[in-house]
């Protein structure tokens, strides 16, 4: 799924929250923080993609 700029920057903050409330409970890496560094890079390869929607007219989002 193609995402617009400003979504994909919420998402990446979200996971990366996620991210680090999970290492700060547990401190070591667990499936779950390991499936979330996983989500995390995916969506910064998007972020990098040609392909990433910029346009109002795309996407639902305010650019």
């Amino acid at each position: 799924m193609m995402m617009c700029t400003k979504s994909l920057l919420s998402e990446i903050e979200v996971v990366r929250r996620e991210m680090n409330d999970q290492y700060k409970h547990h401190a070591v890496i667990t499936p779950e923080l390991l499936e979330l560094s996983v989500k995390l890079d995916k969506l910064l390869n998007q972020l990098q993609s040609p392909t990433l929607l910029c346009s109002q007219l795309l996407c639902n989002c305010k650019v």
